[in-house]
């Protein structure tokens, strides 16, 4: 398996060349599979798992990807239990919303942008060199937590393999579907991992998270076997949805309309008044009125924003501040956190269940946990304070502490003053 092969190499440090010789002069395994990942392992150079690495267009030097999204860097503190830490993007890894702005190091806004590729460890490959992403833009290289992502464009369904080398731990999804967890720390190599991707015809979106200690730190890869694809910066229609992966050009509208934001199917919402609202798109395209959308903010009477958000002085703080919310989400994103609530849930928001063992159950927000006791935070914002040794049972929540149906509380125009409202808050 790949701890023994991992260990294989490491016994053989310094004596590849003399054990590779030996072993294909001597009695091979039986199985094939075996062979090569022990030739795989024992070879100084770039093994191409499967057959020659692609000769399409994916780099300047043919074997590597060189075209890639990234955003970061995130601050972690625990390890390798940063690759399970959501930092707001792989919350739906299906869909990579170019234009979100996410709260990096420090608090600071980091958006996607285009990286600057650097030499390989071996000649010839491109790689992401990720100390020097975080330099450039002024953020510390230890400790932190980062993304990348490019489109895989296929002329049509195929499988191929993803070799792959980070350095330190990452975490892989091709369309959304997890492929693989390493939170090994180690130096970069190529080859290190090699995932089976499962191409659909059009795009496919490849997102990488990174996990850094200390360090260098960063990401090679390539494909390992010949498809006929191309990579491309345009994530716009990556990951279609069955019986959409030949749509035209213009299908990007369509996926715009078919889909949310974080990549939901959008459902029918009725307001208060009756009207069936349009999709978040449209909805973002109409004009607003911010001073009527801070009466509804303040209206208690109707979604009642101020019982659970605060802006400036004004209001409780149950869920995430909203004083300069404008800065963090556009207006479709706004529209889907209002109707789809649970869509995109903030760490440190989440709502936790405990029931203790005289079988009282509270909910709420997390807010303390320490060697003894939790503390659980409601909706009336009063504080409960659970001794460890008294939970019965302890559950974290996939449904958001926000309510549904707020639609139902505003009439349409309502609803988008209170958008034009919130869009406008930056500081």
């Amino acid at each position: 398996d790949r701890w023994y092969l991992e260990a294989f190499g490491i016994a053989c440090n310094g004596r590849e060349k003399q054990v590779l010789a030996a072993w294909e002069s001597g009695h091979q395994n039986k199985d094939p599979k075996n062979n090569e990942g022990i030739t795989w392992r024992l070879k100084l150079e770039p093994v191409q798992l499967g057959g020659p690495v692609s000769a399409a267009p994916l780099s300047g030097d043919g074997t590597t990807i060189a075209t890639w999204w990234g955003v970061g860097p995130f601050a972690h503190d625990n390890g390798a239990a940063a690759l399970d830490t959501d930092f707001g993007v792989e919350h739906t890894p299906a869909v990579v919303d170019l234009h979100a702005t996410y709260q990096g190091v420090g608090g600071k806004n980091v958006t996607w942008e285009k990286v600057k590729m650097s030499d390989g460890p071996e000649g010839g490959q491109k790689s992401i060199d990720f100390v020097a992403f975080c330099a450039d833009h002024g953020f510390r290289t230890d400790n932190v937590v980062g993304y990348f992502a490019t489109a895989i464009v296929s002329d049509k369904d195929q499988k191929t393999r993803l070799s792959l080398g980070s350095d330190d731990g990452c975490k892989v999804w091709l369309n959304g579907k997890h492929l693989l967890t390493q939170d090994m720390t180690r130096a970069l190599k190529l080859g290190d991992e090699s995932v089976e991707l499962d191409l659909k015809k059009g795009k496919n979106l490849l997102l990488i998270k990174l996990q850094q200690g200390g360090g260098p730190s960063g990401i090679v890869a390539g494909l390992a076997e010949q498809p006929k694809v191309t990579v491309s910066y345009d994530l716009s229609a990556a990951a279609p949805e069955k019986g959409a992966a030949a749509a035209p050009a213009a299908g990007i509208e369509a996926t715009k309309q078919s889909l949310t934001p974080s990549g939901l199917p959008e459902k029918e919402f009725k307001s208060k008044d009756g009207q069936t609202l349009p999709s978040l798109y449209e909805l973002a395209k109409l004009p607003g009125d911010a001073k009527a959308g801070a009466a509804v903010f303040k209206n208690v009477q109707g979604a009642n924003c101020v019982k659970c958000h605060q802006i400036g002085d004004e209001g409780q703080m149950i869920g995430p501040p909203l004083t300069v919310v404008g800065t963090k989400l556009s207006k479709p994103q706004l529209y889907e956190a209002i109707l789809y609530p649970s869509a995109q849930i903030l760490m440190e928001y989440e709502t936790w269940v405990v029931r203790t063992k005289d079988s009282d159950v509270w909910s709420g927000l997390k807010v303390e946990d320490t060697p003894d006791h939790i503390t659980i935070k409601d909706t009336d914002a009063k504080y409960h304070d659970v001794p460890k040794d008294q939970i019965d049972k302890l559950v974290k929540q996939t449904i958001s502490l926000m309510p549904e149906g707020l639609n139902e509380a505003m009439t349409k125009q309502d609803l988008v003053n209170l958008v034009e409202y919130l869009s406008s808050r930056k500081g």
